[in-house]
């Protein structure tokens, strides 16, 4: 804590993205401003029958414990979609962070219950494709930061699991009333609260208030 403050005030200019975050430093000269994502000219496209699912390797966040739950509920709601009519696609973000070993095993598990997928990795080449499958989406399970943001900016309803306090103080500045679920208990979640979500407008989510005249941060 010392040393962050201490690196903040040989800082010209600081800007963070969420209120916790400047609350916390509350005598260091720290701008607030929306994440840079938000200033991403998205486009709305039309929207298809789908469920796209944003997933984690819990092991490389420090809940190693949680990863076969994970894992099996990720599935298990894959499968209450396709069921009800919906395609399902996978999408890794973050390939050092695992993002790519969770969306092979989700995967299988997944196809070992007879349901088709599809999977997106980011290479750091084929951004427009994430984005693109967000856009076209009905739904997000949203586990990484920055597909909710992805999802709010082409108003794309989205059910968030928060594997840390980063998106979950970012939920609170923009005043999010949706369902959450944090990951460490997500084993007795169940259809009647990832499916509340499916009709909020998320274009009214933008920014909070306070920050709509802000530059933005990175």
């Amino acid at each position: 804590m010392l040393y962050y403050k201490k690196f903040f005030a040989e800082c010209s200019d600081c800007c963070v993205r969420d209120s916790y975050t400047k609350n916390l430093f509350a005598d260091s000269n720290l701008r607030l401003a929306p994440d840079v994502v938000f200033t991403y000219p998205v486009k709305r496209v039309d929207k298809k029958k789908k469920v796209t699912f944003s997933v984690i390797d819990p092991k490389k966040e420090g809940l190693t414990q949680y990863r076969e739950v994970y894992y099996n509920k990720m599935a298990e709601i894959a499968k209450y979609f396709y069921l009800n009519g919906y395609e399902i696609e996978l999408v890794s973000f973050c390939q050092q962070e695992g993002d790519d070993l969770a969306v092979l095993q989700i995967k299988k598990l997944v196809e070992q219950g007879g349901i088709e997928c599809t999977t997106i990795f980011y290479d750091g080449t084929n951004g427009e494709d994430v984005i693109y499958a967000i856009a076209e989406s009905s739904y997000v399970i949203a586990t990484r930061y920055h597909s909710f943001i992805l999802a709010i900016l082409s108003d794309t309803p989205f059910f968030p699991v928060i594997y840390n306090e980063k998106m979950h103080n970012y939920l609170k500045d923009i005043d999010y009333s949706g369902e959450i679920v944090k990951l460490n208990e997500i084993e007795n979640l169940n259809s009647d609260v990832y499916t509340k979500n499916l009709n909020i407008k998320t274009c009214l989510l933008y920014t909070s208030p306070s920050q709509r005249d802000s530059t933005s941060s990175r």
